[in-house]
């Protein structure tokens, strides 16, 4: 056990995801064989007997009959038993090889969505730098409130981006980057991302909770998660602007560059969103 332990460690990423994948197939077949198998013994429990003869020949196929049942019963026993060590197998595999490919195709799709955004960014901070900020500290705020709303919100995003907020990650414990995670997905913003039936999966129902799979609670490790931040930032860049500032400045507001969380910050609480 230990040697193959040794051994899964010392793949790569690509290797150990190639592994999972062959290893969901030949479960998932195994699976399917078993269940196969499970639906013909049932089957043969309740298949119509046909007969002629006497009461004596009756008799001797009930005897037979009876036998035969207690070997279909201790094989379906047994097969019952096989088939739910696969599923147990299966179920967890098949849940991470899932949120690996749906990973997978995010950090794709983040990487086309940065190309998309190079040419922006250039006119984006070529409009920032026509703007004097330290002559808006000399203003009265109420003049600093007008002119900060004529101000796109791309620009606001191409300026923040310059404070790289996505590295105060490094400062937060997982389950306070899960709360972070949490906050932005109960935003109105990201639900103009979902559709229709992917709302209702973010909305808890007490009336039928099997419909509750809201997107924060699938991701659960530490890469997972900034992925998954990362991913919405970009999507937000590209359909909803706003989105992207608000998400920015509420880590850039809330996230303490000196502070070291702990693993009780944030741990069964959202964290308070910042007013806009």
């Amino acid at each position: 056990m230990e040697t193959e332990q040794l051994v899964q460690n010392k793949l790569t990423l690509k290797e150990r995801k190639a592994k999972d994948n062959e290893l969901l197939k030949t479960l998932l077949f195994q699976y399917k064989e078993s269940k196969k198998r499970i639906n013909n013994l049932h089957k043969q429990k309740t298949e119509s007997i046909h007969f002629e003869g006497s009461y004596e020949n009756l008799k001797q196929i009930f005897e037979s009959k009876k036998q035969h049942m207690k070997t279909i019963e201790k094989e379906l026993k047994a097969e019952t038993n096989a088939m739910w060590k696969i599923k147990c197998a299966l179920n967890p595999l098949h849940e991470k090889v899932k949120i690996n490919n749906r990973l997978d195709k995010m950090r794709e799709e983040i990487k086309d969505m940065k190309k998309e955004e190079c040419i922006a960014a250039k006119l984006n901070k070529q409009a920032a730098t026509k703007l004097d900020f330290n002559m808006f500290l000399k203003l009265p705020l109420e003049v600093v409130d007008i002119i900060q709303s004529f101000i796109p919100y791309e620009i606001r995003v191409s300026l923040l981006e310059e404070r790289k907020p996505f590295k105060l990650f490094k400062n937060l414990t997982i389950c306070t980057l899960g709360s972070f995670l949490m906050n932005i997905t109960y935003k109105a913003e990201y639900f103009t991302l979902l559709t229709e039936n992917e709302k209702q999966k973010q909305i808890y129902n007490q009336d039928d909770i099997t419909l509750w799979n809201p997107d924060w609670f699938q991701y659960k490790t530490r890469s997972c998660i900034e992925t998954k931040i990362r991913h919405i930032f970009h999507k937000f860049k590209k359909n909803c602007p706003k989105g992207a500032y608000e998400l920015m400045r509420m880590l850039l507001v809330l996230i303490k560059p000196d502070k070291k969380y702990n693993k009780y910050d944030g741990n069964w609480t959202k964290l308070t969103e910042i007013p806009v």
